[in-house]
């Protein structure tokens, strides 16, 4: 049995419980249980996609609770920022 899988999935497991409960602190078990596992260059890039889970829940759980307006705002700020940024940056 690979190890690092069962490290990485009980981060994880305890990152969303964390994060359901108290609502913050969870991307940061996740980072710290990638790196556990991985070097930092792959640990970090990884984060998002480990803890989509969680979030791709919680979106299902509080649909209707959602204030879309704002989401939209967010969007549209975000790729703004985006496009400025990937032009300073390169």
């Amino acid at each position: 049995m690979d190890w690092s899988v069962v490290i990485v999935g009980l981060g994880c497991f305890i990152a969303a419980f964390i994060n359901a409960a108290f609502a913050t602190g969870g991307v940061f078990i996740v980072l710290g249980t990638l790196t556990l596992v991985f070097p930092p260059s792959v640990a970090i890039p990884l984060m998002g996609p480990m803890s989509a889970g969680s979030l791709l829940g919680r979106i299902g759980f509080f649909w209707k609770d959602i204030d879309w307006r704002i989401c939209l705002l967010f969007v549209g700020g975000s790729l703004i920022g985006v496009v400025v940024g990937v032009s300073i940056f390169f």
